[in-house]
């Protein structure tokens, strides 16, 4: 429903996307929608899962994340609502792979399924648990994306070295919420100048799992 409200509602924009781990040699890539609480059609958290197509850049790609330090980030060229963006299933879309700041390369992309789409001003994000995230991937990378609510939040995406034993493929596809609650405390520090990641390597253990309706 938010997102329907959205699609006629919002300015049509450019919406960058953060690369989450590497893309694959048939170049699938994953991307986490980098949101904005402040601006007004860019407040929703969500993951795309993309194709390019063009097996030159795919390699262009590859290079690119494999002397860069940081990651990269992908945006549409041609403007569109967040929520028209992440249902062009099949569509052909031209994106500028850039550093954050500057444009590196510009590619044609097909968004190959809409993982999550979440607007944040949504009513159950009133009072949030900090330690959501949500786990999406296939046998190729298993990820974890923040579960952001609103202001102070903080984003981020993280690889596992491999998927929780009882967690199936098609559950890795259609994604899943899952809670760590032994970070808690550590976000309970966003906003200070003390915060820092609550997520570091290691081991973690999972509380619950919950499906979301797509």
């Amino acid at each position: 429903v938010f997102s329907a409200i959205g699609e006629l509602q919002d300015k049509p924009d450019q919406h960058p996307f953060v690369c989450a781990g590497s893309i694959t040699e048939d170049g699938f890539l994953y991307g986490d929608y980098c949101a904005n609480f402040l601006t007004p059609g860019h407040q929703y958290q969500a993951i795309v899962k993309m194709k390019v197509p063009c097996h030159e850049n795919i390699q262009k790609i590859k290079k690119i994340q494999e002397t860069q330090s940081k990651p990269i980030f992908f945006k549409n060229q041609d403007l569109m609502t967040l929520p028209g963006l992440v249902q062009s299933n099949g569509r052909k879309l031209t994106m500028e792979i850039c550093d954050g700041n500057e444009a590196m390369l510009m590619v044609e992309m097909i968004i190959e399924d809409a993982i999550r789409v979440h607007p944040l001003n949504s009513i159950e994000g009133m009072y949030p648990e900090k330690s959501h995230y949500w786990m999406f991937g296939d046998e190729r990378g298993v990820y974890l994306s923040h579960v952001m609510h609103r202001e102070p939040d903080f984003q981020q995406v993280v690889k596992l070295a491999e998927a929780p034993a009882n967690v199936s493929q098609q559950l890795l596809r259609l994604g899943i919420q899952m809670n760590i609650p032994s970070i808690q405390s550590a976000t309970e520090q966003m906003g200070d100048n003390s915060f820092e990641n609550p997520l570091p390597v290691g081991d973690y253990e999972r509380k619950k799992f919950n499906k979301e309706a797509r």
